[in-house]
């Protein structure tokens, strides 16, 4: 249900989760269908499954929307859509972000510049995750041609990602996201979104347009 900030209506969309059903994501605890679940309970009007190095196919997901219904874990309008989150690299660290409508599989351990550039040959998007996270840190994050970075995580002092971004004046899209990995994380952090926003596509618009807003519920 769209909430009303300032008289703008707003939809809540968790965007960085992390579920049991992949291979790919074995750091999660989280079953898909109680990430559904707990979201929905948490006020969220969607969520993305962002596995590491894999996407969601349009099957599984369906089959996810129609299990999450017929159990009543969620509303018909509940959005429900996939990204990925891929490990790139620079110099000598690993930085990690998350890729939402590219449909090309995404070579492994891509310069971070390299990475922005082939997504954007897709027309897709790339966010920054997590960039002062002491495991996965971005120098100098506000630089890149991304297009949103990860504010408000749970690993990091998201005051201060807020602030290196207004000191250099980023034109960079600003999240919120739970990085879910098991259930007591999901409803921490959110990402505001226009009213009008109601596929996966609809979600890269307004990212590209930075009309969205990192939001703590």
């Amino acid at each position: 249900m769209a909430i009303k900030i300032n008289n703008e209506s707003w939809i809540r969309l968790s965007l960085h989760n992390h579920t049991t059903d992949q291979r790919n994501s074995s750091c999660s605890s989280l079953d898909p269908l109680r990430l559904v679940a707990f979201a929905a309970m948490a006020r969220l009007d969607g969520v993305a499954i962002t596995e590491h190095s894999y996407e969601w196919t349009d099957y599984e997901l369906d089959k996810l929307r129609r299990e999450a219904l017929g159990n009543g874990y969620c509303r018909p309008d509940f959005l429900i859509f996939a990204g990925q989150e891929v490990c790139a690299k620079n110099g000598n660290g690993s930085h990690h972000a998350l890729v939402f409508g590219c449909t090309r599989q995404i070579p492994d351990d891509m310069i971070l510049n390299e990475l922005c550039d082939f997504v954007h040959q897709e027309n897709a998007i790339v966010i920054l995750a997590h960039p002062m996270k002491d495991s996965a840190r971005i120098e100098n994050f506000w630089q890149y041609d991304a297009d949103g970075v990860e504010v408000m995580h749970w690993k990091q002092d998201w005051r201060k990602v807020e602030g290196l971004l207004d000191l250099h004046k980023s034109n960079l899209a600003r999240i919120g996201s739970d990085d879910a990995h098991e259930e007591a994380y999901i409803g921490v952090y959110c990402t505001l979104f226009p009213d009008w926003v109601k596929t996966k596509y609809d979600v890269i618009r307004a990212i590209k347009e930075r009309r969205v807003r990192p939001h703590e519920l």
